[in-house]
C-alpha cells in the first residue's frame, strides 16, 4: 500500500538503560537502522495524537514496517529518532495495526528542537 511512496529514513535508537546497584546506567550510544518508510505531513486529527505541547511544532506521520519505540519512563526506553530531510525529529506517537489487512505501524513524529 505504502510502497510506492517509501524512501529510506536513518532512524536513531538507544538501548534501554537501568538501575546498577542503585546508581543509573545509560543504555550506551544510539544505534543507527537504515528502513524505508512512507514520511507524509501530519494532518490536524494526528496532531491531536501528541502531547499539547508539542501540537504546534513541525511534524511527519511516518508509516513503516516496524513499530518505533516512544519514551517510557517506566521502562527506562528513550524515544526513537529520526533524521527527515536533514533535520532530527522525535517519535512521540505510535498506533501499530497489525490486525489490519496491511500490517503496519504509524507513528508521529515531531520536530526535536525548534529554534
Amino acid at each position: 500500500m505504502f510502497g510506492v511512496f517509501r524512501r529510506q529514513l536513518s532512524v536513531f535508537r538507544k538501548p534501554s538503560g537501568g538501575y546498577v546497584d542503585g546508581v543509573w546506567q545509560s543504555g550506551g550510544d544510539a544505534e543507527e537502522l537504515t528502513i524505508t518508510a512512507s514520511v507524509q505531513p501530519t494532518n490536524p486529527k494526528d496532531m491531536e495524537l501528541l502531547p499539547s505541547g508539542k501540537r504546534k511544532r513541525r511534524a511527519y506521520t511516518i508509516y513503516s514496517d516496524i513499530p518505533f519505540k516512544m519514551t517510557d519512563d517506566n521502562k527506562n526506553i528513550e524515544a526513537d529518532r529520526v533524521e527527515i530531510d536533514g533535520e532530527m525529529f522525535v517519535i512521540e506517537a505510535v498506533q501499530n495495526w497489525q490486525n489490519s489487512i496491511i500490517p503496519h505501524c504509524k507513528s508521529v513524529a515531531v520536530l526535536e528542537s525548534e529554534q
